[in-house]
């Protein structure tokens, strides 16, 4: 059987390691890829310490990133669980590339953080699966 998400799974997998390059590089430890949060029922894909402060991140490489409104949607689906079970923690969005101006991905994302659900997006720009630059969003 032909798996077709082969190559979108190998380009996200080294996106999360472009992501964990750059966390470590800005100093955050603990840093876990792929945890699993049973009793939410969800796996987030990353899970590091920064500042003393316990943060969860999702990771949307490829080359739409936050471009697309699916991308987005599944980004941020696991955000109110993760704050509801962990008021304290900090989540965070890092994606390859951001979304259009004054689209629905966009408005979607300025809604996140103005509600709460996020904490900051990142933008990552991977090259030969190193992180190239760094924009902080909003």
């Amino acid at each position: 059987m032909i798996n077709f998400n082969s190559p979108n799974k190998k380009t996200g997998d080294n996106f999360e390691d472009d992501v964990v390059s750059l966390l470590q590089e800005n100093g955050c430890t603990g840093i876990q890829k792929n945890l699993t949060i049973k009793d939410l029922g969800i796996e987030v894909d990353v899970c590091y310490i920064e500042d003393g402060k316990l943060v969860f991140g999702e990771c949307k490489g490829g080359k739409d990133g936050a471009e697309r409104t699916d991308n987005v949607k599944k980004a941020v689906a696991s955000a109110p669980l993760i704050k509801k079970k962990y008021p304290n923690s900090i989540f965070n969005l890092f994606f390859s590339k951001p979304p259009k101006k004054n689209s629905s991905s966009d408005n979607m994302l300025k809604k996140y953080m103005e509600y709460g659900y996020v904490d900051n997006i990142v933008y990552v720009n991977p090259s030969d699966n190193k992180t190239a630059s760094l924009e902080t969003f909003l």
